[in-house]
């Protein structure tokens, strides 16, 4: 009756090897199984050996068998299927059109501000994060969005002063802020998240600098998205099409980066030239694979390093704490 049956993994769970363990990843549910070696070779036999086959090669230890397959089925990892019933694969190949994903200006009196606004069309920019260390009055901020609310852009994290916390309360109220997602206001005397009006607004102790040159907490604060884990096997998430510019001017890949691109206010400048060069994108294929933190763990191509990261020889790279 179950020579013509199989066990299979679903499409959306995938086993992830490590050094020390290995997991399997159930992207439809978020969740994630610790495996031993023995479950990554039961799993083996499925495509080739049917149920049958399977029972006869454990026969000695069926009711373990039974258990095992059981618990996997409880937790929607493993089904049973026709062998000529077919489950096509997830597509591991990544793409986006936009030329940039992520943009980030460092707002400053240093440069000319339009020249950094005029690129986001042009790279069809989709999420936008101005970083103010200054103080800024509300014509200047009303003055960016403004440019930047009929653009490409879909979302836009402003990070200000607390000291101007109300000058923000107040524009949030014009039409132009509904293109604002979130507003961190660093140098607040308390630690505290909310939501007002659609948007949140994030008040944190830390100082601008210190806000700047933190890290996220890739070993603790895992992200469970099927997007985000095909994108991580070909990509690094947080450097992949991503253009930052900082108070003097100068494009980086990151503002805790030192290596920079050119400058803005470069007349001569061309922004397409730079970042389809290969040495701008040489940290946009830094996949986790080559990070030797984390390219054994198991959990890798769920993490989110933030880190800067510095080239060690043979294509691998280390963090930067």
């Amino acid at each position: 009756m179950t020579n013509n049956l199989h066990y299979f993994i679903f499409p959306y769970c995938f086993i992830v090897t490590g050094s020390t363990s290995s997991i399997i990843y159930n992207a439809q549910k978020s969740t994630i199984t610790y495996i031993t070696d023995s479950i990554i070779s039961l799993i083996n036999l499925f495509g080739d050996y049917s149920i049958s086959e399977i029972e006869r090669i454990y026969s000695d230890q069926l009711d373990l068998l039974q258990e095992t397959i059981s618990y996997f089925k409880d937790k929607g990892i493993i089904g049973v299927k026709q062998k000529t019933d077919i489950f096509p694969n997830i597509d591991f190949n990544y793409s986006s059109p936009e030329h940039i994903k992520h943009m980030v200006i460092e707002y400053s009196h240093q440069y000319n501000s339009n020249a950094a606004l005029s690129m986001i069309n042009k790279l069809l920019v989709k999420f936008l994060e101005i970083r103010i260390p200054e103080m800024i009055t509300a014509q200047e901020i009303e003055y960016v969005l403004s440019q930047i609310y009929n653009s490409t852009i879909k979302s836009t994290q402003l990070v200000a002063n607390y000291k101007q916390k109300n000058l923000f309360y107040n524009i949030c109220k014009n039409k132009e802020a509904d293109i604002i997602s979130s507003i961190i206001f660093y140098g607040a005397p308390f630690s505290r998240s909310k939501t007002f009006g659609g948007k949140y607004f994030h008040y944190v102790k830390s100082s601008y600098n210190e806000l700047c040159t933190s890290n996220n907490n890739y070993a603790k604060n895992c992200i469970f998205d099927l997007k985000y884990f095909i994108l991580a096997h070909s990509f690094n998430p947080y450097y992949y099409k991503r253009l930052c510019i900082d108070k003097f001017g100068n494009i980086k890949n990151c503002l805790k980066n030192n290596q920079t691109f050119g400058n803005i206010m470069d007349k001569d400048m061309n922004i397409l030239s730079i970042i389809n060069s290969s040495s701008y994108r040489q940290l946009w294929k830094c996949t986790a694979d080559r990070i030797i933190e984390i390219k054994d763990n198991p959990l890798r191509y769920n993490m989110y390093v933030t880190n800067n990261l510095r080239e060690i020889g043979n294509g691998l790279y280390s963090i930067i704490v």
